[in-house]
């Protein structure tokens, strides 16, 4: 029998590089219980990946990652549907409201091409769209393209130099807290913090945020992810605890993008029971 599970992935849809059907059946041959879809603003992955484990012994869950911004930076939320119709026309009504949050992101990619570019880097909203026609593009896309013109070694070093959180070239969210929570709302999403631990937060801040998010009708916070120590995962069971959410987690595995991370094991050393989307199924969303 099938013990563990991963909720969070990302595919081709988003900033992975297997397409929906191959993570379903690395998940299978994984041996999971379940995998849930989370590619960032969008659901287009999730109908391919629906279909591949139709017939794997495997569950698929439809899920969401989505960014807003957070003080000075941003943060990300975890939405899965676990109760909702999975139908094609309801999986593209919910894509058709996405659309705002995509449109709001193109625009912030745009600014950030427009200040790199003054800074004499020269990159354009082309180059990204040409290695990723189909993909919701992410500042991981924009890393990988800078890497690729010869201007950074790796996407972490793009990222410390211009793509980080307070970085000048990168202009404030527009999506706010409010917005994204209304919109899991709407459509009875399971919503869970994302990776707390990686906002570089103080323990007074990280609570602050759980508190938040939890009366905005969160539902859950990450506690086990590929980037934690076991510390982090034991600080936020406390808080999971304290404020009555349930813990969830995933490797957040992106394929070639970040090689180090394996689907299901994170860094090989991270097994998330299966009991823990047993106990997100009883949540009435």
């Amino acid at each position: 029998m099938r013990k563990y599970i991963d909720l969070h992935s990302h595919t081709t849809a988003s900033d992975g590089t297997l397409t929906p059907t191959q993570l379903v059946q690395e998940a299978d041959r994984r041996k999971l219980a379940a995998i849930a879809i989370t590619d960032h603003n969008t659901i287009l992955g999730v109908s391919e990946a629906l279909l591949a484990g139709t017939d794997l012994p495997i569950e698929v869950i439809p899920g969401i990652e989505m960014d807003c911004g957070y003080g000075s930076g941003e943060i990300h939320i975890l939405g899965y549907l676990l109760h909702e119709d999975y139908s094609t026309t309801h999986l593209q009504t919910i894509q058709k409201d996405l659309q705002v949050f995509i449109d709001m992101r193109d625009e912030r990619n745009n600014e950030i091409i427009r200040r790199l570019n003054k800074a004499g880097i020269k990159i354009s909203m082309e180059d990204l769209y040409q290695k990723n026609p189909n993909a919701v593009v992410t500042r991981g896309h924009i890393a990988r393209t800078l890497v690729s013109k010869g201007y950074f070694r790796t996407a972490s070093d793009a990222f410390s130099s211009y793509l980080g959180d307070g970085s000048p070239f990168l202009p404030p969210k527009q999506v706010t807290v409010e917005s994204v929570m209304d919109f899991f709302h709407k459509y009875h999403f399971f919503i869970s913090l994302a990776h707390p631990t990686r906002y570089h937060l103080s323990d007074i801040e990280l609570e602050n945020l759980v508190k938040v998010i939890s009366n905005y009708g969160a539902h859950g916070i990450e506690c086990y992810h590929s980037s934690f120590q076991i510390s982090d995962t034991q600080k936020l069971l406390k808080l999971a605890h304290r404020y009555k959410l349930l813990p969830t987690g995933g490797s957040d595995f992106h394929g070639e993008n970040k090689p180090k991370i394996q689907l299901g094991v994170g860094y090989t050393n991270m097994h998330i029971p299966y009991t823990l989307l047993v106990d997100m199924k009883k949540v009435q969303c």
